[in-house]
């Protein structure tokens, strides 16, 4: 927020003199060329030059620390004494439950009982264009594993016959790869229409 009025490559400039050391989902190298050519405007070639080989060594120090240039193949039979191990799996399932923060438990709902039936809206992705600048229609997707779920619940595709309902919702997105000045144009996605209907589906679920 704060910086609709700049150019894309004033945004980089930005960025980039915040300390940023890489950019992700943005494959045109033109805008960061732009925000370095503005920084040598601003604060002269030795500065500028000084401040990308910064961030070259930030990004560099991890591959080196993890011998990547010297040995980027892994030994088999140490991955397979190594990846999967229980005690691992454990501690990265605690380290999950920790992180949960349960705000609200009216009239104690959880724990839920097993095999109650449960109903999951499937995620609605717009319609937009993949990497390679492809039409993608839109589509209705499943949130979640259902073989998963399936484990300790049964999933109906019925809201009226559930015992509740386990809602996924994730960013907004304008379906396009990077930056769209399209949509910035339109005043971008919200979350207005997900959330409306997620309170309609729940409010027409029976409660029992």
């Amino acid at each position: 927020m704060g910086v609709e009025a700049l150019t894309v490559a004033e945004r980089h400039y930005k960025v980039l003199m915040a300390g940023v050391d890489q950019f992700g989902g943005n494959n045109d190298k033109g805008p960061v060329l732009e925000a370095y050519r503005m920084g040598v405007a601003e604060h002269g070639q030795a500065y500028m030059r000084e401040r990308f080989e910064q961030s070259a060594v930030r990004l560099l120090l991890n591959i080196f620390r993890l011998g990547l240039f010297e040995n980027p193949y892994l030994d088999p039979a140490l991955s397979s004494d190594t990846v999967g191990r229980p005690e691992f799996m454990q501690a990265g399932y605690d380290a999950q439950l920790k992180s949960i923060v349960m705000l609200k438990n009216k009239e104690n709902v959880l724990p839920l009982a097993s095999k109650s039936k449960v109903y999951i809206p499937k995620r609605y992705i717009a319609a937009g264009f993949d990497w390679f600048g492809n039409p993608v229609a839109e589509k209705l997707v499943d949130p979640v594993n259902l073989n998963i779920v399936n484990r300790y619940f049964a999933v109906t595709e019925n809201p009226e016959e559930a015992d509740f309902g386990l809602v996924f919702i994730e960013g907004p997105t304008s379906g396009m790869t990077g930056y769209s000045r399209e949509d910035a144009e339109q005043g971008g996605m919200d979350m207005s229409h997900l959330a409306c209907n997620t309170v309609h589906i729940l409010q027409n679920m029976r409660v029992r």
